[in-house]
């Protein structure tokens, strides 16, 4: 019999993006070799969708917005602890950290690290000391913690003194493509629209460098109204399209394909699916030169500029503007290094291993 596996944090099947994402693709790429049942929120599971690779139990929301992650995983601790039994946890992200020590008392955990979300601004600071709270849980009970990027792996390890194992996110390399006439404009996608993600930036480089053609925008703006607010007025004057949050995954590659470059400003991340998957397209990429991003590919393979720097950005889109064809070389590149060194089914053997050694 197959071993069975709980996943928390996920939150819900099929992804719309992000933590999602990497936990849907991870599990198609092991339900051969295990039974998986991942705990989610039914505002969550997109309307009318269905899910095949495992088993889903869709917790109601809880009546008090504010408090719904928070009952949500209490919810997985008392279903975990107290209703089934499972050869192992997998726990992602760091938010649901609190319910470890008591997780651990019956069960084995791997518990992988997406990114410092007490990082992000839409959080009040007493949520973000909260994370921070959660990520020192996360390093002390778990009996494995994995980080999806080296950059994040090398923070942790260094900061409290400990041994996290980098397996970094991956991708479905022949992924379809919905068919699309339309062309010639620069593609933004970001599931939230915060801050962080830095459209703002974009948007101040387009004006400096009169870029006149269509810019679109993916993600949902209601995330933070304040910034929203800001963003449209920063878009006046602009050829700006704003879509709204994509949630089929087949019409978003094909607004990267058809792009005439992917702009990823984003001031902070873990390890970007986004990014990965504008490659898996071979669309031209103009990215920030933060750490995680260059973790991932390097200036052969994309197009750097200085993060929160709309003038480094602009030099960038001048010349795309200008037909370079360096551009495409490098979004080849990228492609290649994408199928040798991010594809699933190698990195789903990292996570065999570790769930075979806390199983034994």
């Amino acid at each position: 019999m197959r071993k069975k596996v709980g996943v928390i944090g996920v939150k819900g099947l099929p992804a719309i993006g992000g933590t999602a994402y990497v936990g849907q693709n991870l599990i198609a790429q092991l339900k051969e070799q295990y039974d998986f049942t991942v705990y989610a929120l039914k505002d969550r599971i997109p309307e009318g969708s269905k899910w095949e690779d495992g088993k889903q139990i869709a917790f109601n929301n809880f009546f008090i917005k504010k408090l719904n992650v928070f009952i949500y995983y209490l919810k997985c601790l008392f279903h975990a602890l107290f209703v089934t039994k499972y050869d192992l946890i997998h726990l992602h992200q760091i938010d649901g950290a609190f319910i470890l020590p008591i997780l651990r008392i019956k069960y084995k955990v791997i518990a992988t690290h997406h990114g410092k979300t007490y990082e992000v601004e839409k959080w009040s600071p007493a949520i973000q000391r909260f994370f921070l709270f959660n990520e020192k849980i996360l390093i002390r009970s778990a009996n494995v913690v994995t980080a999806v990027s080296e950059p994040l792996s090398d923070y942790l390890n260094s900061s409290y003194n400990a041994r996290v194992r980098f397996i970094p996110n991956g991708i479905n390399v022949e992924q379809s493509v919905q068919p699309m006439e339309r062309s010639g404009y620069l593609f933004f996608a970001a599931a939230r629209i915060i801050p962080l993600k830095g459209l703002h930036t974009l948007l101040e480089a387009m004006k400096k460098a009169n870029y006149t053609s269509p810019l679109i925008v993916a993600g949902d703006m209601e995330q933070m109204p304040r910034y929203a607010e800001e963003i449209r007025l920063a878009a006046k004057g602009l050829n700006v399209d704003f879509i709204g949050l994509v949630t089929d995954k087949s019409l978003l590659m094909a607004y990267l394909e058809n792009s005439d470059a992917f702009i990823f400003p984003s001031f902070n991340e873990a390890m970007s699916m986004m990014l990965l998957e504008a490659a898996s397209v071979k669309a031209r990429i103009i990215c920030s030169d933060i750490d995680a991003n260059k973790a991932v590919f390097n200036e052969e393979e994309v197009s750097f500029f200085k993060v929160g720097d709309a003038d480094s950005l602009k030099q960038q889109l001048e010349l795309l503007q200008s037909g370079s064809s360096n551009f495409d070389e490098k979004a080849v590149k990228a492609y290649d290094k994408l199928r040798t060194h991010y594809s699933w089914s190698s990195i789903a053997e990292q996570y065999i291993n570790n769930y075979e050694e806390l199983m034994k």
